[in-house]
Order: C-alpha cells, then structure tokens, then sequence
C-alpha cells in the first residue's frame, strides 16, 4: 500500500513543492507517509493519526529548528487521515482552522486519485501561510531534509 501511494515522480514534485515553498518562509516543511497509526493510542482512526502526528513531529526534529518553526503533514493511509502539525512558535500566530484547511486540500486531492495534486496543493498553502509571520530571512538554510519520508 504505502509503495504503490507515490511514484518516483510524484515524490520528485512533492519534494520540489517543498523546496519552492520554503523559499518563501523561515518554515521548515515535512510531509512524511505513513502505512498506520494502529500502534498508538487512541479508540479512533482521528485519534490515533492524531497521536502518530504528534510523536513524529518530534521524531522528525521539526521541534529543533532555529527559530522553532517546523510544521509536518502527515498521511495515514489506513486511517485515510492528513494530519498537520506546527510548532509551538507557528500555533501562537494560527489557529486549528488554518491547518483543518491544508487538511481539507490535500484530502481533496487524495480522493480524487491526485494525491500529488492534493499534497503539493497543501505544501504550497502552508509556504504562503508561514510567510506572512516567518518570511524567508537572508541568513536562512534548510534546516529539515524537504524529502518525503515514508514509513510502516
């Protein structure tokens, strides 16, 4: 399942939106795959994605940037769930509503069979959404890897 969601030049358009919309902002973009999130706690699919999101976003060092502006989009393919997930810093300027929005965009695009649509859609949204708080500065670097990170 998790082989057959992306093909080689899906992941290359992904991690090409990634890199465009960093170039507008501070942010550090991460969109990782998973196959499930049955391992974590939680009595539902919304619960458990939530949990999953949570330990990867930490898992992946996006709480470690230089001025804490990490922000993760993760797929749960068995749960059919995108969850986003910012730091602290992004979340005392955007509210859950922001990120229910990218949710909305990248799951739109997964249900109409364009998942790369719908992911680089969402990055794309974020990168405008960072930049109005944490624009590119001239001494930024590319703190997180924009590759996509797949997992069981």
């Amino acid at each position: 399942m998790i082989q057959n969601f992306l093909n080689q030049q899906e992941v290359a358009a992904v991690n090409n939106a990634v890199a465009e919309a960093e170039k507008k902002t501070s942010g550090e973009i991460k969109i990782l795959v998973v196959k499930s999130s049955a391992d974590f706690l939680g009595k539902s699919a919304d619960q458990r994605a939530d949990a999953r999101a949570d330990y990867e976003f930490f898992d992946l060092g996006l709480d470690h940037t230089r001025d804490n502006t990490g922000i993760l989009i993760m797929i749960s393919l068995a749960e059919r769930r995108v969850v986003v997930r910012a730091s602290s810093t992004i979340d005392q300027f955007y509210d859950q509503s922001t990120w229910q929005t990218v949710v909305n965009v990248a799951l739109k695009g997964i249900r109409n069979d364009d998942s790369v649509s719908g992911i680089c859609n969402a990055v794309e949204m974020c990168g405008e959404i960072l930049s109005n708080h944490f624009p590119r500065q001239p001494d930024d670097v590319n703190e997180v890897s924009d590759e996509v990170v797949f997992k069981e």
